[in-house]
């Protein structure tokens, strides 16, 4: 997530100039208040842009405003983060970013072929985090009970 920030950092301060852009940078490591207090911050200061890194960032920017432009990276699915009924693949607001979401059927495969002979596959994650079930709830394991923890 850091790389993302920063990536994004270079890559708007290189189109823009450095003379034409300021970063007020806030990390509410992974708190779900503290992104809150952050993004409300933000739009009442009126920033011309918010970046978030993660669903907590993405929930809480999306709660603080429905005009300043919102641009997120690393969240896996932006329909199971905003609880939305109907996708398409955009937000369809002032909402816009980027899916870091790899390819279940080719982490399933990989665990098999490592573990060929395992029979059962324990899933760790967060039940506050709404991708991290997500992702826990779409793996697979034939002839195993599902069951995640």
């Amino acid at each position: 997530m850091d790389a993302a920030t920063k990536g994004f950092k270079e890559e708007v301060t290189k189109e823009l100039g450095k003379s034409h852009v300021k970063f007020d940078t806030q990390n509410a490591q992974g708190d779900s208040s503290t992104a809150t207090t952050i993004c409300n911050n933000f739009a009442s200061e009126n920033e011309d842009l918010i970046l978030g890194n993660a669903t907590a960032s993405l929930q809480a920017a999306s709660a603080a405003t429905k005009s300043i432009p919102i641009l997120e990276t690393a969240v896996t699915n932006y329909q199971v983060a905003l609880n939305l009924k109907k996708f398409n693949g955009t937000v369809g607001s002032n909402i816009s970013g980027t899916s870091y979401l790899t390819p279940l059927d080719k982490q399933e495969k990989m665990i098999k072929d490592f573990v060929p002979k395992a029979k059962k596959l324990s899933i760790l994650y967060c039940s506050a985090e709404p991708n991290s079930k997500y992702q826990a709830d779409e793996m697979k394991w034939p002839s195993t009970p599902r069951r995640t923890a």
